[in-house]
C-alpha cells in the first residue's frame, strides 16, 4: 500500500510539472512534424527507427530528469523526512522509477498514434503498412530503451553528488547505449523474418527489461544503504 501512495504521489507530481507538458505535447508536435518528411506509408523500417527515435527522446528527457531529481533530492536531505516511516527506503526511488517510466510510456504511445494518423490521412490505410506486429515490436523497444534510461538515471543520481557530473555522465552513457541499440535494431528485426523475428523480439525484450531490473536493484540497494 505504501508504494501505491507514494507512486500515486509522484505520478501526479509528474503530470503536473512542465516536463510532462514538453513530454506529452511538445514531443509529439515536433516529431509529427518531422514525420511529414516521409514520402510514403510506415513500413517496418520507418516503424521501427521512428519507434527509437521517439525513444531515444523522451528516455534522455525521463533519464536526465530522474539523475537530476535524486542527486538534488540527496543533496537537499529531502528523504531524511521518511526514514522515520515504517516502510523500506528503497520504495520512495522505486516509486518514482515507475511514475516518471509510465510517462514516458504514455508519451511514446501519444506519438505512435500521431504518427499512425497522420500517415492514415495522408496516404490512406492500402498505403499505411503497419501491422500489428510492427506496432508490438515498436512497444517492445519503447519498453526496454524507456526502462533501461530510467534505471540508468536513478542508478547515477544516488551514485554521485554532483549534479553537473551525474548529467554528463548519463549523457555519456546514454550516447553510447544509443549507438550499441542502434546496430542492434537493425541485425535483429529488419534483417529478420517470421519466427525468427519474433524469437528476436522476445530475446530483445527479456534482455532489455533483465537489464533494466538490475541496474534499478543495484541503485535501491545503493539508495538503502546510503546515510542521508
Amino acid at each position: 500500500m505504501e508504494l501505491i501512495s507514494l507512486f500515486q504521489d509522484e505520478f501526479r507530481y509528474f503530470y503536473r510539472s512542465r516536463v510532462m507538458l514538453y513530454l506529452w505535447v511538445g514531443i509529439p508536435i515536433i516529431l509529427s512534424l518531422t514525420h511529414f518528411l516521409q514520402t510514403k506509408g510506415s513500413g517496418r523500417n520507418s516503424v521501427i527507427f521512428g519507434a527509437f527515435m521517439a525513444c531515444s527522446l523522451v528516455g534522455m528527457i525521463a533519464g536526465t530528469m530522474l539523475t537530476a531529481t535524486v542527486i538534488n533530492e540527496i543533496n537537499n536531505h529531502v528523504y531524511v523526512l521518511f526514514a522515520v516511516r515504517p516502510f523500506k527506503r528503497s520504495k520512495l526511488l522505486l516509486a518514482k522509477h515507475l511514475a516518471l517510466f509510465i510517462s514516458v510510456e504514455i508519451a511514446f504511445i501519444l506519438v505512435f498514434l500521431l504518427w499512425l494518423v497522420i500517415d492514415l490521412i495522408r496516404f490512406g490505410p492500402e498505403q499505411l503498412g503497419v501491422s500489428s506486429g510492427d506496432a508490438a515490436i515498436a512497444f517492445i523497444i519503447s519498453l526496454c530503451l524507456n526502462g533501461l534510461m530510467c534505471s540508468l538515471g536513478i542508478l547515477i543520481g544516488v551514485s554521485t553528488r554532483s549534479l553537473y557530473a551525474g548529467i554528463i555522465l548519463f549523457f555519456i552513457l546514454n550516447s553510447n547505449i544509443q549507438v550499441g541499440i542502434t546496430c542492434l535494431l537493425e541485425k535483429i528485426f529488419l534483417q529478420a523474418a517470421g519466427a525468427e523475428l519474433w524469437a528476436n523480439a522476445l530475446i530483445f525484450l527479456f534482455s532489455g527489461l533483465g537489464i533494466s531490473l538490475l541496474l534499478l536493484m543495484i541503485g535501491l540497494r545503493i539508495f538503502s544503504r546510503m546515510q542521508l
